[in-house]
């Protein structure tokens, strides 16, 4: 063999690999067919999940309007329907037209998304809200969802104006008539109208009607800005409580005529307390004493006298105030002096009168 043969077979081989046999080539295809097959399953069970096998159906009076795709939809959008019309009086809203959800299947309705499905049902749909409104004197001043909370309205207004820790005589009584008043709103008048119980409690405390205001003038006096405007002195002060009406200056800002409340709520309370019982002064005259000379013999001590005041209240202003006296837990003790002069007889004894037990008087306006 020369060097040429034998560098010619030292050479790597360049022919290509062998051919694959026919039998792998078809395994291959088999692999690639099971796995679109596998592919196309989970993609069915896929579209199966998210397209629901049923619609819920959205009727008005009868009449399909919107199809989605479960129940807990419908629901909701029926909810946000009612809290976009009235807020927070959503759950006491009621639709003026019949509104049924049935069930149905995607062909025979088209599945609409909630925000379409919502925007078609707005259109068709009208609310109703039942309310109560509360009549002072046959004049309309709160208007609230029901007639329970129209009670515990009025029962918060009771005790708004009872003293704490006062004893009542009886139940406080508002001194106008009351009248509650049924009613069935649409969306804009619940808007304008419904009120919140603490609402409602706030526009009952409010004046009807507000102070009239008087800016003080030069040469003004109290007592003339009072006959001016045809009140009294007293009412004036009690209306500016926090003005001294003996020193008014130039621009001074009073209110002459006070605001008249909705309502007027009047109160009977009881107040039990302890008072001094005051001691009295025994002169014995003797003479050992010089004339005019004096000797304390005894200190005198105050008793003690159990009283009950009786407040009648008008808005919580007291108008007025009786005392009954009860019964006197320690009796005062007098005061004994030695007085120089001439003996006398007997002491003299000066004892005040210590009130007892008054008939009662029942408190009225």
């Amino acid at each position: 063999m020369s060097w040429l043969h034998k560098r010619h077979h030292a050479l790597p081989s360049t022919d290509l690999a062998p051919p694959v046999p026919v039998q792998a080539s078809r395994s291959r295809w088999l692999e690639r067919l099971i796995f679109l097959a596998v592919t196309a399953a989970l993609a069915f069970s896929v579209y199966r999940l998210v397209r629901p096998a049923h619609a819920w159906v959205i009727l008005i009076d009868g009449r399909p309007v919107a199809a989605v795709g479960s129940r807990e939809t419908a629901e909701t959008i029926l909810t946000s329907i009612k809290r976009q019309a009235v807020g927070d009086f959503a759950s006491i809203a009621d639709f003026n037209q019949k509104v049924d959800v049935e069930q149905a299947t995607p062909s025979e309705h088209s599945i609409l998304g909630r925000w379409e499905a919502q925007e078609r049902l707005g259109k068709d749909l009208s609310l109703s809200i039942p309310a109560c409104r509360l009549l002072v004197n046959g004049r309309r001043v709160i208007t609230l969802s029901s007639v329970d909370e129209i009670r515990r309205t009025i029962e918060a207004l009771l005790s708004h104006y009872v003293p704490r820790g006062a004893r009542l005589l009886a139940t406080p009584r508002i001194k106008e008539e009351l009248t509650i008043e049924e009613a069935s709103l649409s969306a804009p008048d619940a808007r304008r109208e419904l009120l919140k119980p603490h609402q409602a409690l706030q526009a009952l405390l409010s004046p009807a009607v507000k102070p009239r205001v008087y800016e003080v003038r030069p040469g003004d006096t109290a007592t003339r800005i009072a006959g001016r405007h045809r009140i009294t002195l007293d009412d004036m002060r009690r209306a500016n409580p926090e003005v001294n009406l003996d020193r008014l200056q130039i621009g001074d800002k009073v209110v002459v005529a006070g605001s008249e409340p909705l309502v007027n709520v009047v109160t009977y309370v009881e107040e039990t307390r302890e008072v001094p019982v005051a001691s009295w002064t025994q002169t014995i005259t003797t003479s050992s004493l010089k004339p005019g000379q004096r000797r304390v013999l005894q200190q005198g001590q105050p008793g003690r006298q159990q009283v009950r005041v009786r407040v009648s209240y008008l808005n919580g202003q007291e108008v007025r105030r009786s005392t009954v006296y009860g019964k006197v837990i320690s009796e005062p003790v007098p005061a004994r002096v030695l007085v120089g002069g001439k003996p006398a007889r007997r002491p003299s004894r000066v004892a005040p009168r210590v009130p007892r037990d008054r008939p009662r008087a029942q408190p009225s306006f």
